[in-house]
């Protein structure tokens, strides 16, 4: 249902051993189409915002190709040692 929701993007995998399924998108072109418009209206609450607005730059970064330039990827490198923090308001 959630892949049918995100236009048939993506994969869904089930880990055997615990059952769990779980959702992938590794289309940077389908998240831009996709994920980034759903999170952006449907505002998160706590530190998964803060990790949204870094995941959401690097995607912007990604998506300009700055991602190939090494000050690109140093901003990026920055970003990401930020994820799982939360921001500092």
């Amino acid at each position: 249902m959630i892949q049918k929701y995100f236009g048939g993007v993506g994969k869904i995998y089930i880990r055997k051993k615990s059952g769990t399924a779980y959702y992938n998108i590794n289309s940077l072109k389908d998240i831009i189409k996709y994920v980034i418009p759903h999170l952006d209206n449907w505002e998160l609450v706590s530190k998964k915002k803060a990790d949204y607005i870094l995941f959401r730059e690097v995607v912007i970064l990604m998506s300009k190709k700055e991602h190939l330039s090494n000050s690109g990827i140093a901003k990026i490198i920055s970003l990401k040692a930020s994820l799982n923090l939360g921001l500092k308001g």
